[in-house]
């Protein structure tokens, strides 16, 4: 159920192929009395609204990631630290911070969190030359700017869109509907919907959105009921709502919900016997013991995370740090945000496990991996 794109080595595995390199690098930074330097990793991301269900996991898995890179002989030579900014979802804040930020002589942002705030921080990194790694943001109104600056770990919109609408054609599911918050991220995703049913010879879909500031979902569920599918393009209670009511009206559609809605938080709202059966589109890997990858990170969270089961937004915020950390490894030049923005453009980045990232291309989109999961009776999601 997942479209092959770009996969990775182990994430623990800092050291293996490159231990030796390590080992001269410290010896010849004691030997000239070398001062190291340290890596600055800043996220500037909504932690008080309605993005603080992606915002904070990925900060906590960033900050498992960076202390277990810290526990290695590379963060003895070149340690990292973590700066995380709550800019309330609101752009203008998060352009303040991220000046902010570069004019303390920050090395990179990671993990920013939604279309607006995304442009808006990749404004001021594009000027500082500063790298954005890990955007989460699937909008075609940001990607197709091309800022320099911005590096994508997930999936677009785009490709979100055409997974989901092939996976539906071949259930011999045609009447298509969308939800979608009335901002730049909905409308890709009804675009998305739209250009993937327009290639299958689908009439255009059925149609509610709604306002990210509502308070519930008004009459959607009514305008959406007699669809086939519905591919939602939402989060918080608001979905949580629609979900509610739709499955009020006994309606028989598949529900599926684009990567940014939080899962968990969605099972746990609407409950067990309404969430069974609703469709996630991942555009990131899952936390799963059978990958290289899912066991990797479950290792260094299992050592360096909480006393709680990590999500995949835990997962992608350690591969935005892991990414960052990787390209910021010694070279023998010193270290600036623009030559790891240029090493990230440039340079192949070590495989995650069964995980693999490269953006060298004129988007610098990593990858382009999608897969569908299904919530079960136990509400939980499965691959």
């Amino acid at each position: 159920m997942s479209t092959r794109t770009p996969g990775a080595a182990p994430l623990g595995a800092w050291a293996a192929h490159r231990a030796a390199r390590w080992s001269v690098w410290v010896v010849a930074a004691i030997a000239t009395g070398a001062q190291a330097a340290t890596i600055t990793l800043t996220q500037v991301a909504d932690f008080s609204g309605r993005g603080r269900g992606i915002a904070v996991p990925t900060s906590e898995g960033a900050r498992a990631c960076i202390a277990a890179y810290n526990a290695t002989p590379a963060g003895a030579v070149l340690p990292a630290r973590f700066v995380v900014q709550d800019d309330g979802f609101d752009p203008a804040r998060s352009r303040a911070l991220s000046e902010q930020a570069v004019r303390a002589g920050t090395t990179a942002f990671i993990n920013t969190v939604g279309a607006d705030t995304s442009r808006a921080i990749a404004e001021i990194a594009d000027a500082a030359s500063v790298p954005v790694v890990g955007a989460i943001t699937g909008a075609s109104s940001v990607r197709s700017r091309k800022h320099a600056s911005l590096f994508f770990i997930r999936s677009s919109i785009a490709h979100e869109g055409r997974h989901a609408v092939r996976h539906l054609v071949t259930l011999n599911l045609k009447r298509i509907a969308v939800l979608h918050t009335d901002d730049a991220y909905g409308r890709d995703g009804l675009e998305a919907i739209r250009s993937a049913m327009a290639e299958a010879g689908l009439q255009a879909p059925l149609t509610a959105s709604y306002v990210t500031s509502a308070k519930d979902s008004g009459d959607a569920a009514q305008k959406l009921a007699g669809a086939e599918a519905i591919v939602m393009f939402g989060s918080g209670p608001v979905l949580a709502d629609f979900v509610t009511r739709i499955k009020g009206l006994r309606s028989g559609a598949m529900l599926i919900a684009a990567s940014a809605a939080n899962m968990r938080s969605l099972v746990d709202s609407v409950g067990l016997q309404n969430a069974r059966g609703i469709g996630y589109l991942r555009s990131a890997p899952p936390v799963s013991q059978r990958t290289t990858l899912g066991r990797q990170f479950g290792l260094i969270w299992k050592q360096y995370g909480l006393r709680q089961e990590p999500t995949p937004f835990h997962l992608e915020g350690c591969l935005a740090a892991q990414v960052a950390l990787r390209a910021a490894q010694p070279s023998g030049a010193a270290l600036t945000p623009a030559r790891l923005m240029r090493t990230l453009q440039t340079s192949s980045i070590p495989p995650f496990g069964d995980f693999r990232l490269d953006f060298r291309n004129p988007a610098n989109e990593g990858s382009s991996w999608v897969s569908i999961a299904v919530v079960n009776q136990a509400g939980v999601l499965l691959d």
